[in-house]
């Protein structure tokens, strides 16, 4: 198994055994066969009126999109709770919903990947990001 430059190996005991590593590629390849097998059905899924995606290189339109505007303007972390009834995702970020993620391209999931790398770095994990990250993958 390859390491990071600078990461240390988890202590002896603590790392995944080779059983649950083989498991998790095992269901992440299922995930993303049966993905894969409806992508044509979703992506002729009608999107709402509100979803206007942003192109391949706009970094900055991506992260608004994802994250929402809420977000990208006061640093806030995931949903306020209490927001009224509707949800509005230009403010509180998209989901990555199959009907979105599978019009995207390779490039474009690329792009999205990359910079969703340089956000993990600018703030903690949260659940809204590593669901995205998840998505993008199995893409």
């Amino acid at each position: 198994m390859s390491r990071c430059r600078g990461c240390q190996p988890a202590p002896e005991g603590y790392s995944p055994t080779l059983q649950w590593q083989q498991q998790q590629v095992a269901q992440f390849s299922t995930v993303r066969q049966n993905v894969n097998k409806h992508r044509s059905h979703w992506k002729s899924q009608q999107l709402d009126s509100n979803v206007t995606m942003p192109k391949s290189e706009d970094e900055e339109g991506w992260k608004k999109f994802c994250l929402g505007e809420k977000l990208c303007a006061d640093g806030a972390v995931g949903p306020s709770t209490n927001e009224s009834p509707g949800i509005d995702y230009v403010q509180i970020g998209f989901p990555p919903l199959l009907s979105i993620v599978s019009r995207m391209n390779q490039a474009t999931i690329t792009s999205v990947l990359e910079y969703l790398s340089n956000w993990f770095g600018d703030r903690d994990f949260t659940p809204e990001l590593v669901v995205l990250h998840f998505f993008l993958f199995i893409m």
